[in-house]
């Protein structure tokens, strides 16, 4: 596997789609389980369900301007690709 060349939008719309998947993690981490929701251990938070039904709204639009970037295009392997970018952008 050869090294690309990583032009920095790609690496920085790598880094706008990890960050959203943070959040996504973030939030989705502070809910309280269902099972304790269903036993009334727990109260549903409809404002936090809301906030993370965004936030994965987000992380799709990140995703796709990721994903529908022209440089996928002239990439060999977009396996291999996607490796150096996920290793570039978090490095």
């Amino acid at each position: 596997m050869a090294d690309l060349d990583l032009p920095e939008d790609v690496i920085q719309a790598q880094r706008a789609y990890d960050a959203a998947d943070a959040r996504v993690q973030e939030l989705a981490a502070a809910l309280p389980a269902s099972v304790t929701v269903v036993n009334g251990e727990a109260a549903f938070d409809e404002q936090a369900m809301a906030d993370l039904i965004e936030a994965r709204s987000e992380r799709m639009r990140m995703l796709e301007a990721l994903r529908d970037l022209p440089w996928w295009g002239t990439v060999p392997s977009k396996l291999d690709a996607n490796r150096q970018l996920r290793s570039a952008a978090r490095g």
